[in-house]
């Protein structure tokens, strides 16, 4: 689902493993039609660019596999692909687990697990919307910027929790939204 958080945990571990990989590599997809050729080239030269800096376009779909194999095949890379939504975005940014050298890394998000081929993938980590009670608590630091709401806001925290179905990005954008609204009137509005 949406808002759910796969971006901000893919970030995180991004963030977590930047000193163990010869070069990183977090690449969001930004393409809404990813099985034209173009836009697949277009990924290929965002992967390519984000590999090496500075190197040359490619204008192919097979001139940019080759190009990426080459750049992975030599060095420990950490990859993370952000809002996969098909299987051969897949197939022309990273092809085949043998593309890349020992101790590689790649970490895909995507909305649809079957855009996900058993061949390439090695485990599955589905990010679920939160319990009631973290969710209160991520609205709480938002709105409130307190671990728990006080009485006097605690219903209808707990009202706008209920609403948003435990997704993190809905409960951090109404949060920031009612930050430094202190009159139960205007709580009541946004509910």
């Amino acid at each position: 689902a949406g808002g759910v958080g796969k971006t901000t945990l893919a970030k995180a571990l991004y963030n977590k493993l930047v000193g163990s990989f010869q070069c990183l590599v977090f690449m969001k997809n930004d393409r809404e039609n990813s099985e034209i050729d173009d836009d697949l080239v277009y990924l290929q030269n965002k992967l390519v660019n984000h590999l090496s800096p500075g190197k040359p376009p490619v204008y192919r779909i097979d001139s940019g596999i080759s190009a990426i194999k080459a750049m992975v095949h030599e060095k420990q890379v950490l990859v993370i692909l952000d809002d996969i939504r098909n299987v051969r975005q897949l197939e022309v940014l990273i092809g085949r687990r043998d593309w890349f050298s020992e101790g590689s890394r790649i970490i895909i998000t995507t909305r649809n697990r079957d855009v996900l081929p058993d061949h390439l993938v090695n485990g599955f980590y589905e990010v679920r919307e939160l319990a009631f009670t973290e969710a209160l608590q991520l609205f709480s630091f938002h709105a409130l910027r307190r671990e728990k709401p006080t009485e006097r806001f605690m219903n209808l925290s707990k009202q706008m929790v209920s609403l948003t179905g435990g997704l993190p990005l809905a409960l951090e954008v109404f949060g920031s939204f009612l930050f430094e609204r202190w009159r139960i009137e205007e709580w009541k509005d946004a509910l």
